[in-house]
This record gives structure tokens, C-alpha cells and sequence, in this order.
């Protein structure tokens, strides 16, 4: 079949620049599962896209802005650029005299509704440029609630529309989702829901069941399905480890405070005596940070991380290819997520699947969606009772049990969390 005739599956990944974060692989891995199943992928990535073909599908460069960036107005942009390189005492200062000045403000402009992002414009051009047809599928994994309105007031005159899969992600009890100035997200479903061609063409996702459950409460309905988290690893099984030390932590992906990398500092510092210095264990860290207001709390982290002999403690700079990430992966014994939990509770994590289709233990946040998808037998569990150190020395003392467990698991969550599932369960939801 000529590839022009084929429906398309067109992924709109306003935040795909590079090889950095989940994006890069969710959308590798969604574009081999749409070849796999018959479908064109093209992927429209933000305009500032540099990694070239790595993708194995066409990639448009095409968007201003990306999804975290929508949710601020230029000022704020700005501050946080500037705030972000302030010393730490100067910044409270700021921030504290900033806040005052926002109340202030909001208090004048509480009637004034923002301008929506520019997502919604420039995705119907992009469809447009596309001659994306009525049959093709659209898929938004990452949205923010301002784009989603953007998209529904962009698209509800539109005479034709593809199919158009949204995946909402962030927990509602975020900042600007269950409310913002245009209504939330309830109000952008009902508005969607108001337009024919949008009530017919317009499919919502959660990738959680937890989620899923809280965005169906807020609609008051039970059209909120869930997605699988898709992964790229390549079908080889997992492979049991020698038991000889050190056994391999591994942290993966941003250095970030919601994922706790600053908390590895503290852990390791409690863990030298019993576990580094004797050689038991060796922390390698994924080390690469964005930037972020918590810039201080990440580099005073790396510092006390880079005191460590080579022998204790790795960490890895620089951005890393798929193949060279996946590596990273099978070579770890346990894999670290010392993720907040207050965010993480509904939220899902594409690393923790990653780690659970390599037949990998973990260490997770308790009371968080990441223990009960790894579920006890393979996670070491931390909590306000339980140390971020004494969760890992015990991954540790049970390792050969918990990795016999974690490998036992590894085809099912391949299985459960298959690429091609999820594009499977857009094509059917079109049907």
C-alpha cells in the first residue's frame, strides 16, 4: 500500500526537542507501534527540535511553545529565567516580594481572562499543512489544560476533523487543572462535548486508573480510558544477575526534585559506612538537571554526590542516546525512584514501567501509584516512617528474592504496557 494512502497517526508533542526526558522515547516507541500496525506516523515536535532522524519516523518541527511554558504567561517565563540564577537567599527574597505583588495584581485583573496559548492555532495549522484527513488519528499525550482549551476553541467550527486522542496525565488537584480561568478541565470537556464533530472525533485518556477515576468524578461520566505506558525495549529476556557486589543502583532520567534526586545525597551519606565504603553497593545517576527553580537544591546535590570515589558513586552528565539509556537500564540491579509522593499518587511514571519490563527491583514512594503498579514483591517501599536509606538497604538485603520476583513479572508488564496496545485501543476507540 502506497504509504500516501495509509491512515496516518500524526503525534502533536509540543515539548519534543531532543533526546531529553520521556518524550523522546514515548513518541519513538508510539511511531513503531503505528508502522507495526499499519499506519503513516509523522510527529510535529517543537520548533526547536535537533535530534535529527533518531526517531525512525518524519518529524516537523512546528511548535512555539512547549506544555510546562503554556502554563505561564510571558512575565512569568521571564522571572523564572532570572529567579533561576539568583543566590538562594536573594531568590526567597524575590519570591517573597513577588508574591505580594501577584496577589495584588490578581485582585485587579480577577475578571480578566488570559489569552489562551498559541497550541490550539498552531495545531490546526499543522493539521492543515498536514491535508490530515477524516480518517487519520491525531494523538496529544502531554497537554496542559490552557492547550486543551486552545485546541477545542481552534478546532469546534471545523466542518471535518480526524480523529483526535487526548491523554491527560497530570493529577487534577495540580495547579491549573481542575480550575483556571477558562473553567478547568470540566469545561473543556463540556465544550467539547457541546460541538458535534468534537462530541464524535474527540477521545480522552488517562494513563492511570487512578487518574482515569478522578477525571470521570469531575465529568461526571466514564468516557476517561486508560491508556497503557508505552516503552521501547527490545524483546530480550531478563536476565538473572551474578550475585557478587556492588549490587548497581541506577537512577534514571532528569536530575529533578519531584523525582527526589536531591534526596540521594542524604541516602548516600547514611549509607556510606554500612554499604559504599564496604563496597556493597555503587550509586550511578542519570545527572543531567533543566532548568528549574530548584536548580540550588539539584547542584548542591551533585556536589555531595561528586565527593564520592568513582568505586561509590557515578554520574552521568550528559543526555543519552535510547540505546545508550536502555543500556543503563540492563546493566542496573535495582532502580532508584525516589519520587515525591503527594505528586506521584495518581500520577504514572514511564521509567518505573521501563524498569519493570527489564525484570528490574525498584525502590518506590509508598502510597503512590509506582508501589501499587510494582506491587510489594518487588519494591522496597519509602515513607515519612520509612528513610529514603532504609528503604534501599533493605532492596538490598532482599535483592535475590525481589530480582527472582521482578524477572517472573518482566513479560507481563511488557505485555500490560505494549506500544502497540495502545495504539490498538485508538484505532478501536475510532470504530
Amino acid at each position: 500500500m502506497n504509504e500516501d494512502s495509509r491512515q496516518r497517526l500524526l503525534i502533536a508533542d509540543q515539548s519534543l526537542r531532543d533526546l531529553d526526558g520521556h518524550h523522546f522515547e514515548y513518541d519513538f516507541a508510539v511511531a513503531a507501534a503505528a508502522r507495526s500496525l499499519g499506519l503513516a506516523p509523522v510527529i510535529l515536535a517543537n520548533l526547536d527540535y535537533r535530534a535529527g532522524d533518531a526517531l525512525g519516523a518524519p518529524v516537523v518541527p512546528w511548535f512555539r511553545q512547549d506544555w510546562l511554558a503554556a502554563r505561564r504567561g510571558p512575565a512569568a517565563r521571564f522571572l523564572l529565567h532570572v529567579l533561576a540564577r539568583l543566590p538562594s537567599g536573594l531568590r526567597h527574597l524575590v519570591i517573597g516580594i513577588g508574591g505580594g505583588a501577584r496577589r495584588w495584581l490578581a485582585r485587579r485583573s480577577a475578571r480578566r481572562v488570559p489569552a489562551l496559548p498559541s497550541f490550539g492555532r498552531e495545531l490546526h495549522a499543522g493539521l492543515t499543512a498536514q491535508a490530515v484527513r477524516a480518517d487519520d488519528h491525531v494523538f496529544i499525550h502531554t497537554v496542559a489544560i490552557s492547550e486543551l482549551h486552545a485546541v477545542i476553541a481552534a478546532l469546534e467550527a471545523q466542518p471535518e476533523l480526524p480523529y483526535i486522542h487526548v491523554v491527560l496525565r497530570r493529577d487534577a488537584d495540580e495547579p491549573f487543572v481542575r480550575d483556571d480561568p477558562w473553567g478547568g478541565v470540566g469545561a473543556a470537556i463540556e465544550r467539547a462535548r457541546a460541538t458535534p464533530q468534537l462530541r464524535r472525533k474527540l477521545c480522552f485518556y488517562a494513563d492511570t486508573p487512578q487518574l482515569a477515576d478522578q477525571y470521570n468524578a469531575i465529568i461526571g461520566s466514564s468516557e476517561v480510558a486508560v491508556l497503557p505506558v508505552p516503552h521501547a525495549l527490545p524483546a530480550t529476556p531478563a536476565a538473572e544477575r551474578p550475585a557478587r557486589p556492588p549490587l548497581r543502583l541506577v537512577y534514571l532520567g532528569n536530575a529533578r526534585t519531584e523525582k527526589g534526586f536531591h534526596l540521594l545525597a542524604a541516602a548516600m551519606d547514611e549509607l556510606r559506612e554500612t554499604h559504599l565504603s564496604t563496597g556493597r553497593i555503587q550509586l550511578i545517576a542519570q545527572a543531567n538537571a533543566p532548568q528549574s527553580l530548584d536548580q540550588e537544591l539539584i547542584v548542591n546535590a551533585r556536589r555531595r554526590l561528586s565527593s564520592y570515589s568513582s568505586e561509590e558513586v557515578q554520574l552521568i552528565d550528559a543526555q543519552l542516546s535510547i540505546a545508550e539509556f536502555q543500556a543503563l537500564l540492563f546493566s542496573a540491579d535495582i532502580v532508584l525512584l525516589p519520587y515525591d509522593a503527594r505528586l506521584y499518587r495518581r500520577r504514572s511514571s514511564g521509567i518505573l514501567v521501563q524498569a519493570m519490563v527489564a525484570g528490574k527491583p525498584v525502590v518506590v514512594p509508598a502510597d503512590s501509584w509506582l508501589a501499587a503498579e510494582a506491587g510489594p514483591a518487588v519494591s522496597s517501599q519509602f515513607s515519612p516512617a520509612v528513610p529514603l536509606s532504609a528503604a534501599i538497604a533493605e532492596a538490598v538485603e532482599t535483592f535475590a528474592e525481589r530480582s527472582a520476583m521482578a524477572r517472573h513479572g518482566a513479560a507481563e508488564a511488557r505485555a500490560k504496557h505494549s506500544a502497540d496496545a495502545l495504539v490498538a485501543q485508538l484505532i478501536e476507540a475510532a470504530r
